[in-house]
């Protein structure tokens, strides 16, 4: 078996470097056919040309079965065959070749089954980036638009594997040698492209969003100040991506996660956001899911296991979280100074549309309650919200989020709901300590609710202090069976009794 192994390590780039070389004779030919032979024996359909092909076609089979036999598929996989795949590529539209022709429908086939291979393209990182990855943007300006849609799929997925992996991609500036090409290759071939990419016809342009939401979520950890966020404000790109997001009828997890990267470097501002209509797309975008968690959740299901988009509601609640952070950054100032009060509330004012999503939030409690990775999320962001827009000062000199702010019955419910959950989170670890986390977010919201300005927070006071006293004993009596609470737990308990109690 090592012996097979081994043959077929060199089997394959011979085999990769004939099909070369007889490509390569197909297109000297065309320029200059050798002695006795006719003009157009090397054009399509003449009979070198065929003969050729056919060749080629038998050729590229191999590799391709071999790729899909799991004890042979690493020894496929070697540095001088991925070199020989990309340079038969280089040659896919050379005369007599041309787009979705043979050779070129070939070579994707064994790209696209390479590419699929994780373990395996890492492995041999430094080979992808040097040769694949760069015949792969050659062809971005192919006459084919199938073509090009491979092409950057490929690129796309690759590079995503390659930033994600954190012995291949290390942000900043003590990267090994094989992140340091991966970053020039980034930043000298990929993005260099893009206006090329966004001015296409769609849905290429919202592929030039993904490949640089695909940078910019991993790249953004290395700071502001890298080199890749450098060379995005050299090309200018920020205008024509959040044109394509504008364009686009819905959000997307990589539209979002896009933004949310802008906005943690600070190349995007909340103002853009609001102004772009970015804001808009998200509360949307979450009350979208809301309604398809309800459907769901009518049906008898559990809306957090079936229809419920988990990419797209972490990356909506990873964007508002960020917005809600930087409302509370800009208006609370940065430690060492005071913002005046008048600037303080013009930051919110401008801030204001976020007010949108506070409803469709309470929205996803219920619904992401078995899933504590979500739930933790969307309970920050409705504590965020009580925090930078609660004050009833705020409320009051702000008139666009008068009927924004509301707890109503259902909203206390689904805050109930939190509470039962965290009760039932199993002991001991991560999960135990998340849970009294989500206890005291759901407390808090409540306390501020009956001490801020009731009236102003819930339609029916009476009412509803009635079912915040139930609601809170009734946590507190489960939670005293199952496991007992922590002291900030049973403190802000006791002072919500005790006020409804009044």
């Amino acid at each position: 078996c090592v012996v097979c192994v081994a043959a077929v390590a060199d089997f394959v780039p011979a085999i990769l470097h004939q099909l070369y070389d007889e490509a390569g004779r197909l297109i000297t030919g065309v320029s200059v056919p050798p002695p006795g032979a006719a003009a157009g024996d090397f054009a399509i359909g003449g009979s070198c040309y065929e003969a050729g092909i056919m060749a080629i076609q038998a050729g590229l089979q191999i590799p391709m079965h071999l790729l899909s036999c799991t004890p042979l598929r690493e020894a496929v996989v070697t540095d001088a065959a991925l070199r020989l795949v990309a340079a038969l590529l280089d040659l896919s539209e050379k005369p007599p070749f041309e787009a979705q022709g043979p050779l070129q429908l070939g070579v994707l086939l064994v790209i696209e089954s390479l590419c699929a291979q994780t373990a395996l393209i890492l492995e041999h990182a430094d080979s992808m980036i040097a040769f694949i990855l760069p015949a792969l943007l050659a062809l971005h300006r192919s006459e084919s638009g199938d073509t090009r849609f491979v092409v950057l799929k490929c690129f796309i997925d690759t590079l995503g594997v390659f930033l994600n992996d954190d012995h291949t991609y290390t942000p900043g500036h003590t990267a090994s040698p094989t992140s340091q090409a991966l970053v020039a290759l980034v930043c000298e071939q990929a993005l260099p492209i893009m206006p090329h990419v966004l001015a296409d016809t769609d849905p290429f342009p919202q592929y030039a969003v993904k490949l640089v939401s695909v940078i910019v979520a991993r790249d953004c950890v290395g700071g502001a100040d890298s080199r890749v966020m450098h060379e995005l404000r050299k090309l200018q790109l920020l205008p024509q991506l959040l044109e394509v997001l504008q364009r686009r009828a819905g959000v997307s997890v990589h539209g979002l996660r896009l933004l949310h990267g802008l906005l943690l470097t600070h190349d995007l501002s909340l103002g853009q956001l609001v102004k772009h209509g970015m804001v808009q797309q998200m509360c949307a975008g979450l009350q979208e899911e809301v309604q398809q968690a309800r459907s769901v959740a009518d049906s008898g299901e559990d809306p957090a296991l079936q229809d419920m988009d988990h990419a797209l509601v972490d990356a909506l609640l990873s964007l508002l979280e960020e917005a809600l952070v930087e409302v509370h950054t800009l208006a609370s100032g940065d430690g060492q100074r005071q913002v005046p009060p008048e600037q303080r509330l013009q930051v919110m004012a401008e801030a204001a549309p976020l007010a949108d999503a506070f409803s469709p939030l309470f929205g996803l409690l219920r619904a992401t309650a078995t899933l504590l990775s979500l739930l933790d999320r969307a309970t920050l962001c409705a504590l965020l919200f009580v925090q930078v827009f609660g004050a009833p000062e705020v409320m009051d000199a702000i008139p666009s989020l008068r009927g924004r702010l509301v707890l109503e019955a259902g909203h206390l419910n689904e805050l109930f709901h939190v509470l039962d959950t965290s009760v039932m989170v199993e002991d001991g670890g991560q999960e135990e300590a998340t849970a009294s986390t989500l206890q005291e977010r759901a407390l808090r919201i409540l306390h501020w609710a009956i001490c801020s300005d009731p009236p102003k927070i819930f339609p029916a006071v009476s009412e509803m202090f009635r079912a915040v006293k139930q609601g809170v004993n009734t946590f507190l009596e489960k939670s005293a069976e199952v496991r007992g609470h922590s002291p900030q737990v049973v403190t802000l308990a006791e002072a919500i009794i005790a006020t409804v109690g009044r």
